[in-house]
């Protein structure tokens, strides 16, 4: 038996946070979880009572797309893909547990759902960058299978995983992690960032958040969701040249990953402090000084005092651990 699909969650704009459905207040920072709307053009997400765009001042409301995550469970897409149940929903996409209608034996999916973009050109680019990203093969990366154009929608095609997020566990946690742990699970962030950064031309991330890194039960293995979408990153983890200018480089990417090991090594919500991390010492006084001070320089605030590749900030992180 197919059952009815699961109520979207509702993403807090404020700090990114997942909460359950119907809810009216953000369980994390209490703010109010107004209905956003998102732009048909550029994809921007706008409040519900805009009238136009604030990035491309472009008409809203009865210009909008149709709402995201209608298909319906045994709805089949591209005469391949049948859909089980929605997963989850955000204001930008929505993803749904699919049968693969083609495969010899039974095989399911996850199908990534997104509103196409008005531009031409910019859905070419999507095709593009589908076909990149399902050349991939990384144990830390989910298998990318296809991407393609229906009925008015981008699909991406991937490896259907189950486990918990990074933001879940943090959740869970009352104190910070160890700094074993943390290690481990950095070493394994370093390797695919180095991959993704090596390829060419380099892909950049850009969307680093606890939220979009799983913990697959299975495997115990880290994974990197989203690879390859377009984002101006979340506040508190993009590198402030990302949030403010646009400018993405692969030390962007390398301060994104400096702020979630602080966030991992002291539970601080770095959604609070913005580009200006407190002191990883005055949270978690048992972390040692050259950890702490190579995850400083991770996430300095001028990208020219960071570290030039994310193999030299592995090769620090690693020393600092190893001397504990």
């Amino acid at each position: 038996m197919l059952g009815a699909p699961f109520a979207p969650d509702v993403i807090c704009h404020a700090c990114h946070t997942v909460n359950r459905a119907n809810a009216k207040h953000c369980r994390r920072c209490g703010a109010l979880l107004t209905p956003l709307q998102v732009c048909p053009h550029c994809q921007t997400e706008n409040r519900a009572q805009a009238h136009h765009c604030q990035h491309c001042g472009k008409p809203l409301g009865e210009n909008a797309a149709p709402a995201l995550g209608k298909l319906a469970p045994l709805k089949v897409v591209r005469a391949r893909y049948q859909v089980v149940y929605r997963i989850t929903q955000t204001n930008t996409s929505a993803l749904y547990l699919v049968k693969d209608l083609d495969a010899a034996h039974e095989k399911f999916w996850a199908l990534k759902e997104m509103r196409a973009p008005a531009d031409a050109s910019a859905g070419e680019a999507f095709m593009r960058e589908a076909e990149i990203l399902a050349r991939l093969n990384h144990p830390n990366l989910p298998r990318l299978l296809e991407g393609f154009t229906f009925e008015e929608r981008q699909y991406l095609v991937m490896e259907h995983m189950r486990g918990q997020t990074l933001a879940i566990l943090l959740h869970k946690q009352s104190s910070p992690l160890s700094l074993t742990e943390v290690a481990c699970w950095a070493n394994q962030l370093f390797g695919v960032f180095q991959y993704l950064h090596d390829q060419t031309p380099p892909i950049l991330y850009r969307d680093l958040k606890p939220s979009n890194v799983m913990m697959e039960d299975d495997s115990g293995l880290l994974k990197l969701m989203d690879c390859g979408d377009a984002a101006i990153g979340a506040l508190g983890y993009a590198a402030p040249e990302q949030w403010q200018r646009g400018e993405s480089t692969p030390q962007s990417d390398i301060y994104a990953l400096a702020v979630l090991l602080h966030q991992l090594l002291t539970r601080h919500d770095p959604t609070t402090t913005p580009f200006n991390l407190p002191a990883l010492a005055t949270l978690n006084a048992a972390v040692p000084a050259g950890v702490a001070d190579a995850i400083a320089k991770g996430c300095a605030p001028d990208r020219r005092d960071r570290y030039a590749t994310m193999r030299d900030f592995q090769a620090a992180f690693q020393q600092a651990t190893q001397m504990v």
